[in-house]
């Protein structure tokens, strides 16, 4: 039999139906193309974001001794536009002094059209703490004529100043402060020599100013440090230098634990009497708590 030129229907529906899969195929294929990418974009964008807040935690847990977390928090990267779960944890690995495991993840639904495709980045880190640091303490030698109080027969004594900024103790930090040993205070000026008396009291006043001013004999400058700041430990009474300095605090051989306030950058110290009459020194220790 001989064939006519031309086709078949069959050979036309056959021709429309293959077409028919090329384009769904191509189609798909373009569509999961496009969502591959799209979960990519979103997957980067948290892994940026949980990185950041694994290195912040691990630098925390390497400089905290004992230092510990386990948190979760709804956060909102600013790219992605939608809500993830970030986790935070740390804690010590078993066996292993000083060691400390640091996870940080983050959950989130991925939004591809109409659908949505839970998605999870997450990254684990070691780190080894720091170990503890022993404070420092600030040492300094008290001479039994150092003083901040208005004595009027000497108007350039001066007090002891610790630079409390260069000793790290910042305000907020809490401090310990101790006398170590003792100076003769004299009871009778008129009578030196004779009537002395062992003593580790001091005054101590912090202030935002290294600056004292001098004392007139007549006694006109009646507070000498007008950069004085309030400690919140009471004020000390009846030295014989009618004291207005309503922010000094008195120390001695028991420790005296204060937080350094707001603004102070120095601690003032001296004796709380007259000076010309005592004689010796003492040490004094100023610790971070």
């Amino acid at each position: 039999m001989v064939r006519q030129r031309g086709v078949t229907l069959v050979e036309v529906m056959t021709s429309v139906s293959v077409l028919a899969l090329v384009s769904a195929s191509l189609v798909g294929g373009l569509a999961l193309a496009n969502e591959r990418t799209e979960i990519a974009r979103q997957r980067s964008i948290v892994s940026g974001h949980v990185r950041q807040a694994l290195e912040a935690l691990a630098f925390s847990a390497g400089n905290t001794p004992g230092f510990t977390v386990n948190s979760s928090a709804t956060e909102t990267p600013e790219a992605l536009r939608q809500s993830i779960t970030l986790v935070r944890t740390a804690a010590p690995v078993s066996g292993r002094i000083g060691l400390v495991e640091v996870q940080a993840s983050g959950t989130w639904q991925a939004r591809i059209g109409s659908r949505t495709i839970p998605q999870t980045v997450a990254f684990t880190t070691r780190v080894l703490q720091a170990p503890p640091r022993t404070p420092t303490p600030a040492l300094v030698t008290v001479p039994a004529t150092a003083c901040y109080l208005p004595i009027q027969d000497n108007a350039n004594i001066q007090p002891i100043r610790i630079n409390l900024e260069a000793a790290g103790m910042t305000p907020g930090t809490q401090i310990r402060i101790r006398v170590i040993g003792t100076y003769l205070s004299e009871e009778d000026p008129w009578d030196p020599g004779v009537h002395t008396t062992p003593t580790s009291t001091l005054g101590a006043m912090f202030a935002g100013h290294s600056t004292i001013l001098p004392a007139s004999e007549s006694g006109g400058v009646r507070n000498r440090v007008p950069w004085a700041i309030v400690s919140g430990l009471p004020q000390v009474q009846g030295n014989d230098q009618g004291n207005t300095c309503t922010e000094d605090f008195q120390i001695g051989a028991s420790p005296t634990t204060v937080t350094v306030p707001a603004g102070a950058r120095y601690l003032f110290l001296g004796v709380l009497d007259d000076y010309y009459d005592n004689s010796g020194s003492v040490q004094v220790e100023v610790t971070r708590v």
